[in-house]
């Protein structure tokens, strides 16, 4: 298996570059790093749980004026304020 990942290397001659990092780019901080995991962790848990308590469908549908269903990709006069607050605060209950 080796012989067939090598086969491209031994084709291909790879530059010799002497790159270096510049002086300006530090490393984020511990608390930088801990802070991006923690919003990531808030946003994906709450957009989780958000889609367990609703379960919104991926489109619509609605009447018209002859009676015939057709879809629509955002219902109308349909807002879930209060299951997207509840999705929310379980987020930052859990992030706790």
């Amino acid at each position: 298996m080796e012989a067939l990942y090598g086969i491209p290397f031994h084709i291909l001659e790879v530059p010799n570059l002497k790159l270096k990092k510049p002086g300006w780019v530090k490393p984020p901080s511990a608390m930088v790093v801990f802070a991006f995991v923690l919003l990531s962790y808030f946003l994906v848990t709450g957009g989780i749980i958000y889609d367990v308590i609703v379960e919104p469908p991926s489109v619509g549908s609605t009447t018209d004026e002859f009676g015939h269903s057709k879809p629509v990709a955002f219902m109308p006069y349909r807002v879930n304020g209060q299951y997207i607050m509840e999705g929310l605060a379980s987020s930052f209950l859990f992030s706790m």
